[in-house]
């Protein structure tokens, strides 16, 4: 099992780096009305958008992996495209074009308008429309499906694989329902500083995992 907690440090470092989600839930969360709330609310849609995923996916990867011969070349194609999408974004972001995965300003508006209904629609949205987050989230599935732990096994790894995913987001919640008053002006200044670098971390978060993936890909249909 620790093997395969270690195989998904790339999944699960890719996934609670990018940029959008952190920046969403930070926003919401130092919303001056009822911003704990909306960020938890937030929280809850993503963690119940990647739940419904891992049952869809685990479903489909568990057949294919009982059946050798359909799945690896099938993922190493999904993970190839997706590997060159992260690249085309970090390409796009360094050109100074929109990055379809950033938050552009009518999610600005809609973070700044959110009531927690809304907040946790957004979080249901966001996995499902973030090519980024679609990148790691089927690795993960991927890779856990390739281990074959068995159904809880697997539904066991998952979980653990969606806390770390999300504990940049988490995290910050945490902190401000235990110390609102002392973690409220670090919790600010985080996400002032990432709003303002946001396109260098897009950059570079993209960069690196599209190369990753880029790489596992084109060796599995190799393989």
């Amino acid at each position: 099992m620790s093997a395969l907690l270690l195989s998904l440090t790339p999944y699960i470092v890719g996934s609670a780096l990018v940029p959008v989600q952190v920046i969403i839930g930070l926003k919401l969360l130092n919303h001056p009305s009822a911003g704990l709330r909306k960020a938890a609310a937030y929280l809850s849609g993503m963690s119940l958008a990647r739940v419904v995923q891992g049952l869809l996916f685990l479903l489909v990867l568990g057949d294919w992996a009982a059946r050798e011969d359909g799945k690896r070349p099938v993922i190493s194609a999904l993970v190839l495209v997706l590997g060159i999408l992260l690249l085309v974004a970090a390409w796009r972001s360094w050109r100074r074009d929109d990055d379809p995965d950033g938050p552009p300003s009518r999610w600005r508006v809609l973070v700044e308008e959110a009531t927690p209904l809304r907040a946790f629609a957004l979080g249901l949205g966001l996995p499902l429309l973030g090519a980024k987050l679609w990148v790691f989230t089927l690795g993960a599935l991927a890779t856990i499906a390739d281990a074959h732990v068995g159904l809880a096994g697997s539904a066991a790894v998952y979980l653990l694989f969606i806390v770390f995913a999300q504990s940049l987001v988490l995290v910050p919640i945490a902190l401000r329902a235990a110390l609102p008053e002392r973690s409220a002006p670090t919790i600010a200044a985080v996400g002032r500083w990432l709003d303002a670098n946001e396109r260098g971390i897009v950059i570079a978060v993209s960069l690196l995992f599209g190369l990753l993936f880029l790489h596992a890909g084109i060796t599995g249909l190799r393989s």
